[in-house]
């Protein structure tokens, strides 16, 4: 396909260019006009701008090993010159690609952490309406759709303060909280949320505002015809909605379900089935249950009251399970708090935020002197450990420091967890971490140290860092009162030989 190049020279003319591109469903020409741009750009922030939509859309071509690279990229760029509407909105981007992989927690963190950027941003700012909208788009993949809500509700106040109507809001994401009402038994919650959608859309055309993209229109599309399906037609027309739709599985998807309900609204229920059971749905467009309430009407329209129990069955095992995820969720999440009070209370004593690491929680450097002082004046014997990461630069060269700190605040976890209560753990720098074991002997320590390896090691570091291989080495020595610098060397020796050893 060949297509105008035009020369574009300001962050807001690329900005409008690709954010266009996108929105026409033209992802493959945005990726590499994005690309172009993001090469031969010599403002950096024409570069950054460019970039960020090169995530974009390899986000909506779902080419999700391309995402690892760009995001990796992109946040390395945004930390060396800071733009909060592109730092939130790569957040975002992030927190899709976690929940692509299976990361519930991790991608929920960077939807939260992009919110947050919002929150404090001009909304006026290049980005930042788009970027709440996204928030919100994000939040509905996760079917967290009352924070999917609320964050569409702030891209409406916002225009509305300024006096504008922002209609570039997706129909999706109401689109899929009246599924989600639908899937937990609350059919006519589900009518009520579509009707309004629909009557939304169709105010939106009448008033000739900003075009639907074929994508959404598609979504509006799905609307009419689910409600057809339920029993309630409705007067829109959205014939020939999928003309400008383009090959993607996103869009093949939509034309599949509609395909259903059309099926459905026409009392065909054999018909339905068989279209059903050549649909492969991915979770984020409908929910992973919606292909199993379909079910349930199709069978119910022949009749078998049977088959009609055992689709409905399947789809609630499936959203109970989904609740069961944000349950376990609920329950780690707290644990870590738990283990970050603990180490924050073991600090505070040594005044607090000055002698503490602010993004672990650990005991600084600081701390550590103090703490070494404190033995020193006992005579308390203890054995001093330092512990590193294998492969951590790796790490912030292909995925940016962003990514790199969520890893060390997770190690520091995993370190809170595994030491007993009255031993310290230290961030002495970078990746580097001092253990202080008290009253502890070498045969004791090193068993201490081989379980806290073997956490670091077991933890699940795909879906945070995918494809970069994370471990750990740590190094003992017994701890002179007199001569602590003298056991943080002797720690050193042994630790960078334990890497040696591994490399061997």
């Amino acid at each position: 396909m060949n297509v105008e190049k035009p020369d574009l020279t300001t962050r807001t003319d690329v900005y409008e260019h690709l954010r266009a591109l996108v929105n026409r469903g033209n992802h493959i020409v945005a990726l590499e006009e994005a690309a172009r741009i993001a090469d031969g750009a010599t403002d950096p922030e024409v570069a950054l701008q460019a970039l960020t939509y090169q995530v974009i859309a390899a986000v909506n071509l779902r080419r999700t090993s391309d995402c690892v690279r760009l995001l990796g990229r992109a946040f390395a760029a945004v930390d060396a010159r800071w733009d909060a509407a592109i730092a939130g909105e790569l957040h975002v981007l992030a927190g899709w690609l976690a929940f692509q992989r299976g990361a519930v927690d991790l991608s929920v963190r960077h939807v939260i952490l992009a919110r947050r950027i919002f929150e404090r941003a001009d909304p006026a700012g290049l980005g930042v309406l788009d970027g709440w909208h996204d928030v919100a788009l994000t939040f509905s993949y996760l079917g967290l759709h009352e924070h999917a809500l609320a964050a569409i509700e702030q891209v409406r106040r916002a225009e509305s303060r300024a006096g504008n109507q922002y209609d570039s809001i997706s129909p999706e994401v109401p689109l899929r909280y009246a599924l989600a009402r639908d899937h937990r038994g609350d059919p006519a919650g589900c009518l009520r949320v579509l009707a309004d959608l629909v009557a939304d859309a169709a105010a939106r055309r009448s008033r000739g505002a900003h075009p639907f993209p074929p994508v959404d229109w598609a979504y509006v599309a799905y609307a009419v015809a689910r409600r057809a399906a339920m029993g309630e037609p409705s007067t829109v027309d959205v014939s020939g909605y999928d003309a400008d739709l383009g090959p993607g599985a996103e869009e093949q998807e939509i034309r599949a379900m509609v395909a259903v309900c059309e099926a459905l609204a026409r009392g065909d229920g054999d018909g339905a089935l068989d279209l059903l059971a050549g649909v492969r749905l991915s979770e984020q467009t409908f929910g992973a249950a919606e292909p199993h309430r379909l079910r349930v009407l199709a069978h119910t329209l022949r009749g078998d009251v049977g088959a009609a129990l055992d689709a409905q069955n399947t789809m609630l095992r499936l959203v109970c399970d989904r609740l069961e995820r944000y349950s376990d969720l609920f329950v780690d999440g707290m644990a870590a708090r738990i283990d970050h009070e603990h180490l924050r209370h073991k600090a505070v004593r040594y005044a607090g935020d000055a002698r503490t690491d602010p993004l672990t929680g650990l005991p600084n450097r600081r701390f550590l002197h103090h703490y070494l002082e404190d033995l020193a004046l006992h005579g308390t014997p203890a054995m001093l450990g330092l512990c590193d990461l294998d492969g951590f630069k790796a790490v912030n060269d292909i995925h940016g420091h962003t990514v790199g700190d969520l890893v060390l605040e997770r190690v520091a976890a995993i370190m809170a967890r595994i030491v007993r209560r009255h031993d310290l753990v230290a961030r002495y720098g970078g990746d580097e971490f001092v253990l202080i074991l008290p009253a502890t002997g070498p045969e004791q320590a090193g068993e201490i140290g081989e379980r806290l390896l073997a956490a670091i090691a077991a933890e699940d570091w795909a879906t945070l860092v995918p494809g970069s291989m994370l471990t750990a080495s740590i190094g003992w020595s017994p701890l002179d009162p007199r001569d602590p610098a003298g056991g943080i060397r002797a720690a050193d020796r042994a630790m960078y030989a334990m890497k040696g050893a591994h490399q061997r």
